[in-house]
């Protein structure tokens, strides 16, 4: 197979993970988690959830998946 057919299906592989990713984020904005459930969240995925998807959501709703900005970084989007 043609590099540039490995380029395309990458490309198509990337669009996909963007979405859902995406999805990902903008729908855990909707959840507002109290102690408690924060806490079952937070033992829930250091048990070792091996489902990836489930970890993301898991991480997401913790806020564990957000990149952590440098001091003096302005660039706050």
């Amino acid at each position: 197979m043609p590099q540039g057919e490995f380029d395309k299906l990458k490309t198509q592989v990337f669009a996909i993970a963007s979405l859902i990713d995406s999805q990902l984020r903008v729908s855990a904005m909707s959840v507002q988690l109290d102690d408690i459930q924060t806490d079952f969240l937070d033992n829930w995925l250091k048990t070792g959830e091996v489902d990836p998807i489930l970890g993301s959501v898991i991480a997401q709703l913790l806020g564990l998946r957000e990149m952590q900005l440098e001091e003096g970084d302005d660039d706050a989007s």
